[in-house]
């Protein structure tokens, strides 16, 4: 390993969120080229079964992952599964769901398409940080799209990794209880 791959190594080791190539660049002082090479070496070298993490391009970056066959050692070590969970009610859910397919959309056209007010899951997409305003439209109404945070929370590299509607297949419990403002739960 040299030794630029090693130091591209520490710095995604610290990283909370994917690092770019420019951002490696520019901390490093080196060429993208240099950068883009010392990154496929590095990907190289942890493809060994003897590595447990591997390097992944997401959101526009690079980051360090824990294989998928350790998922469940580490996630049951410590309680790190329940670190910086992001919990979302089945609403949220659906408005998420609802701007990412639909991008750039405003708050009116979500509620359309769910048939129903989407204030309050917005404004708690919003303070996650899942989605942003995008733009402003007629009347100065919010315009909204999905984050870099939101590519991160959900494994993708791109938008273009969504998966189709026939692929999707998700279980929501139908859990009245909770609120359109339930909090993080960082346990």
């Amino acid at each position: 390993m040299s030794e630029l791959t090693g130091k591209i190594e520490a710095l995604l080791f610290v990283a909370s969120s994917p690092v770019s190539e420019n951002e490696l660049k520019e901390a490093l002082n080196v060429s993208k080229r240099k950068i883009r090479n010392a990154l496929y070496d590095l990907k190289f070298l942890l493809q060994d079964e003897a590595h447990g993490i591997f390097l992944r391009k997401l959101a526009g970056g690079w980051v360090l992952e824990t294989k998928p066959e350790l998922a469940d050692l580490v996630g049951n070590f410590r309680n790190t599964a329940k670190i910086k969970r992001i919990s979302l009610t089945k609403q949220a859910l659906e408005t998420l769901t609802v701007i990412a397919y639909k991008q750039p959309i405003s708050r009116r056209n979500v509620e359309t398409i769910r048939g129903v007010d989407s204030s309050s899951p917005i404004k708690r997409l919003l303070w996650l940080g899942l989605i942003r305003i995008s733009d402003r439209g007629k009347n100065r109404a919010a315009i909204y799209a999905t984050t870099k945070k939101f590519l991160d929370v959900f494994g993708l590299s791109s938008l273009e990794n969504l998966p189709t509607i026939d692929e999707i297949e998700i279980e929501i419990e139908d859990d009245t209880e909770n609120n359109e403002t339930g909090e993080e739960d960082e346990t």
